[in-house]
């Protein structure tokens, strides 16, 4: 008798494992799940971490299987253009495409074997504003005074002060 209630306690905590990935999965925070499951936000955090690496440790052997294989596709494909990619000191079209198609392969291979790092791009903004710097023994209406245009993001905090 203990052990069909042992498997029934099993069984249920992986339907509520697998009910917190697909919370999670669906974009719900830790905080979302937690209280959609009763449960706090840091069991929510830990239960799904788990589950997580459950899947991985499962599959593990698969990944490496396929991982393998594209690698060998990869390396197929490298025997093929890198003798053209470092032909001659001279360089022509043809090893300018050999050469791109090597480092193409080469960032693959680094991103199925985790050594590339994800990197993200920040678009600068730049606005363009219009100041004036007043000298204080002056009046205002004083042709003295300096108009100037700055990019925001040449200017520092300091350098910009509202009136």
């Amino acid at each position: 008798m203990a052990t069909n209630g042992r498997r029934k306690n099993i069984t249920e905590l992986e339907v509520r494992r697998y009910q917190l990935m697909e919370l999670r999965l669906a974009g719900a925070t830790y905080r979302q799940i937690a209280e959609r499951m009763q449960i706090s936000k840091s069991v929510a955090h830990r239960e799904v971490r788990r589950a997580l690496s459950e899947l991985a440790d499962e599959h593990s052997g698969e990944v490496d299987k396929l991982r393998a294989i594209q690698m060998s596709r990869y390396d197929k494909l490298l025997i093929k253009f890198f003798p053209e990619a470092v032909r001659g000191e001279i360089v022509t079209q043809e090893n300018k495409e050999a050469l791109n198609s090597v480092l193409s392969i080469m960032s693959h291979i680094n991103k199925i074997n985790g050594l590339e790092q994800n990197t993200v791009d920040i678009e600068q903004k730049i606005t363009e504003f219009t100041f004036n710097i007043e000298r204080a023994d002056v009046d205002n209406n004083s042709s003295d005074n300096i108009q100037a245009a700055i990019s925001l993001s040449e200017a520092t905090t300091g350098d910009i002060q509202s009136e």
